[in-house]
């Protein structure tokens, strides 16, 4: 799921500058929930900023949250995005809006 992987690529660059955010600050500090606190921070900036699609609505954000908190996907929050293969044009097309919606 694209918008799970962006999250985590968003994490990790977080982490690369210095900052501790979602999955890092559960590891870090304990704070248990912090990395579905943080996916839904960055659902909500990605709707504001028109990225996610029209036909969006919130059934489709509960079912991508299960899927973020599913350990067993492959593609939970929790997951570390060093195994992560997205393809050429998957990375393309998503970095762009990476830095639309990044910063939280």
């Amino acid at each position: 799921m694209p918008l799970i992987d962006v999250c985590r690529l968003s994490v990790d660059d977080a982490y690369k500058n210095g900052t501790i955010v979602g999955a890092y600050m559960e590891s870090a500090h304990g704070k248990s929930g912090e990395a579905m606190l943080y996916f839904r921070r960055f659902l909500d900036k990605a709707g504001i900023a028109g990225l996610l699609p029209e036909w969006w609505d919130d059934s489709h954000t509960a079912g991508v949250e299960r899927l973020a908190a599913d350990e067993d996907a492959g593609r939970s929050l929790h997951s570390s995005t060093f195994r992560l293969n997205l393809g050429t044009s998957c990375r393309i097309r998503y970095l762009g809006h990476l830095q639309c919606i990044d910063g939280m």
